[in-house]
């Protein structure tokens, strides 16, 4: 069952405004490194408090560590909103709605007619 995202995201809210302001400094561990390095293919030099991305044009991007821990605080509402897209999806296939262009620009889904 999906969860009221209006009562959830004030509960994601509460967590980040009570969490958020506690941190001071977060330095990225051994194994969080090596954690990463498995689930991404990013090009990234860890510091001791920021990571350092390169994108594909050569240019940088500096992360603070912080980042990471909000969005680890995020991830509940992403993987909620996930379950929503996936519902909204069932929903437009099983009304044949799946055809229409407005389905494919939202899902990036093209399907075989």
């Amino acid at each position: 069952m999906l969860k009221n995202l209006r009562e959830f995201t004030s509960e994601v809210r509460a967590l980040l405004s009570e969490e958020i302001p506690k941190v001071k400094e977060i330095k990225f561990t051994e194994s969080f490194k090596a954690g990463f390095r498995e689930v991404s293919e990013a090009r990234v030099e860890f510091h001791e408090s920021f990571a350092k991305f390169q994108t594909a044009k050569g240019q940088y991007i500096l992360a603070p560590s912080v980042w990471f821990y909000v969005s680890a605080l995020l991830a509940p509402l992403l993987r909620e909103l996930i379950q929503y897209k996936k519902q909204a999806e069932s929903i437009f296939e099983e009304a044949g709605l799946s055809e229409h262009d407005a389905f494919q620009d939202w899902t990036g889904k093209t399907l075989d007619k």
